[in-house]
């Protein structure tokens, strides 16, 4: 009798790993990749260098690059309507602009290179220049209310300018940070934190926005931060890396809440509109969900920038040349 029961423990608790295991093994196991079926593929005469796209998802701004050196490029900037995929308005900048970003209200388009340009979006026409360092702009970043806008440039130099008297607020150097990396700078929704990614030391670091001091600092990659994104409520942050993994943070302790293994560097992270998914750039596309941290869809699709589009079901892909827009797959 005490065989048999001795067998039967044993049986139960061979059944109770084998059916954890399996949980477990099917909550990790990553989706198929699967084919990028797009109902918009924009094609340029050359590299996409960044894009983005207004938050209601109709307008998207590119800027494209080609041939060396530096002041030999050909750069042209570009508004697409995205409903149909016609060109809007497009000029060529007197330098090559490395980073584009729109205002939250979608009426301001800011070109950032040489010079930084604010435009405006539905007609390209130039409204004004904000004065800055003479070196090249790498990241553009607006605060969530549009009163402000910060600029990351290519020595780790961050400026920030309150664009109703279009007047410079304050600068620092972010010792490192965000050097030369599009999209490695972020306010967070209240306007009192500014984010930036590092270089090479990848690290997370919170800058005062009002005083420029550091609040702190996150040893979050083993190299380069060269994605960034914070939810709309502000709790979450997202970072991408040279170290093939997206990570996602807690915002008030700082805490890591989740790695998420990339494939290959994660060029670009973005942010669904209810900031439950996460879509990576890379060597293929990934679509994750903020909250578990679970893959939803791998896209068969590598990528350099990456958005969501209006909505949390629509994605655009950037890559050489294109910029591809269509359904995630996701419901």
């Amino acid at each position: 009798m005490q065989f048999r029961y001795a067998i039967f423990r044993a049986f139960i608790a061979t059944s109770i790993v084998f059916i954890y295991g399996a949980l477990l093994s099917s909550c990790s196991q990553e989706p198929e990749s699967s084919d990028f079926h797009s109902r918009l593929d924009l094609k340029h005469d050359s590299n996409v260098q960044a894009f983005a796209i207004t938050p209601d998802g109709r307008t998207m701004a590119t800027a494209t690059s080609e041939g060396l050196p530096a002041h030999k490029r050909v750069c042209v900037a570009t508004l697409w309507n995205v409903a149909n995929g016609r060109k809007r308005f497009s000029f060529k900048p007197k330098s090559a602009v490395f980073a584009v970003a729109f205002s939250p209200d979608g009426t301001l388009w800011a070109c950032g290179g040489g010079e930084l340009e604010i435009r405006s979006s539905q007609t390209g026409a130039l409204l004004y220049t904000l004065k800055h360092a003479a070196l090249n702009i790498s990241g553009i970043t607006f605060s969530r209310d549009g009163g402000k806008l910060a600029a990351v440039q290519s020595d780790g130099t961050l400026e920030q300018w309150e664009l109703k008297t279009r007047k410079r607020i304050n600068g620092w150097n972010v010792e490192g940070s965000a050097g030369g990396v599009e999209d490695a700078i972020a306010y967070t929704p209240k306007g009192d934190v500014i984010l930036t990614g590092g270089d090479y030391d990848g690290k997370l670091k919170y800058w005062d926005s009002k005083t420029g001091a550091l609040v702190s600092s996150v040893n979050a990659h083993e190299n380069a931060i060269v994605g960034l994104a914070v939810s709309p409520d502000g709790s979450k942050v997202v970072t991408g890396g040279w170290d093939d993994k997206v990570k996602v943070w807690d915002f008030a302790t700082r805490k890591h809440l989740f790695t998420l293994s990339n494939n290959s560097h994660a060029w670009s992270v973005a942010l669904s509109p209810d900031g439950s998914r996460v879509v990576s750039a890379g060597s293929d596309t990934r679509i994750w969900d903020i909250n578990s941290g679970k893959p939803l869809r791998i896209v068969d699709e590598n990528s350099y920038c990456v958005s969501f589009v209006g909505d949390n079901q629509t994605i655009a892909i950037a890559n050489s040349n294109r910029v591809r827009i269509g359904a995630s797959g996701l419901h």
